[in-house]
């Protein structure tokens, strides 16, 4: 650190994030129906909504606002140990599973369409379809990633995609629909 006042400010700003840590894990998991794991770190606040339930493991970072919903009293939502979360969205009806060791930015994961696009069955809730994000997986700023999808490990998606259908392992994708670019 340059200053003493640099290191008392850095100093602060930890102690700041793990008591606002500890207060989710005691405000979602002892007083909710969550499971929160060790060592949560949160910034910018983290929002659980809804009947189903959230899993966070780990030592999981929160940067920017975090907002878990599930909307259906079995929907699961699964946070692997180690992954730093930036500001994700999720809506969940059946299930979310984020692995370990990702990064997860500005993005939307959605497990469900909500509406049906034909104007006749708008009412008609279409099937939800779980959402896979295996480990070491980044997801950059704008990333939509549609019901149904599973990322594989180690891969990359480019900003404002949109992923519609599976990602290969170890490789980086783009577009929208996201299609891919190259191996990483």
């Amino acid at each position: 650190m340059s200053s003493p006042l640099a290191s008392v400010s850095y100093l602060m700003c930890a102690l700041w994030r793990h008591a606002k840590g500890r207060w989710c894990a005691f405000r979602y998991g002892v007083l909710g129906r969550h499971t929160i794991g060790k060592r949560l770190l949160v910034d910018g606040g983290l929002i659980i909504r809804g009947p189903g339930r959230v899993i966070i493991g780990d030592h999981v970072n929160c940067g920017n606002r975090v907002t878990l919903y599930t909307d259906h009293k079995d929907a699961v939502i699964r946070i692997g140990d180690h992954t730093f979360l930036n500001g994700p969205r999720f809506s969940c009806m059946r299930e979310i599973t984020i692995g370990e060791h990702c990064i997860l930015a500005d993005c939307r994961i959605l497990d469900s369409d909500y509406h049906n696009i034909d104007p006749d069955r708008r009412e008609q809730v279409p099937e939800p379809r779980p959402v896979r994000v295996e480990d070491r997986v980044w997801l950059t700023m704008n990333v939509f990633v549609m019901k149904g999808v599973t990322v594989g490990e180690g891969s990359t998606i480019t900003p404002n995609s949109v992923v519609t259908s599976d990602v290969e392992p170890r490789s980086l994708y783009g577009g929208n629909p996201a299609v891919f670019i190259k191996r990483v």
